[in-house]
């Protein structure tokens, strides 16, 4: 029987294609934003790197110290220090100074004994032991 809206074998057919139509449209929607964000978005959120997964330097941004201990930003993000104090631990080295002699940045008193990093150094002690 013929409907008003014609007939129903060719209005099945038309309502697959709209269908068909979508999904190609959500597929190709996809692949643009999977693009957009994995190979245009991604590498600035996470730092940029090359094919081979070596780092890409950004002029500017690693060389970059603000507080003047000589760590980079990129350098001090890693071990957590301030950005914005050249002794992020207060003891009175800078923390590039903590980093050469190989106390902790983050800790007044490295190994533990009651005297600060700093006044160990200025007293000739050594602040490991």
């Amino acid at each position: 029987m013929e409907s008003i809206y014609g007939d129903e074998q060719n209005n099945k057919n038309k309502g697959i294609a709209v269908w068909i139509g979508f999904g190609v449209f959500v597929f190709v929607f996809m692949v643009g934003v999977y693009v957009l964000y994995y190979w245009w978005l991604n590498p600035w959120i996470y730092g940029a790197v090359n094919m081979d997964n070596s780092e890409v330097k950004i002029p500017g941004i690693e060389e970059t110290d603000n507080d003047g201990d000589g760590l980079s930003l990129k350098e001090e993000s890693i071990l957590g220090t301030s950005d914005n104090m050249r002794d992020s631990d207060g003891d009175g080295l800078s923390d590039d100074e903590e980093i050469n002699m190989g106390t902790d940045p983050l800790s007044k008193d490295t190994d533990g004994d009651g005297y600060s990093d700093g006044l160990e150094v200025d007293s000739g002690y050594d602040p490991l032991t």
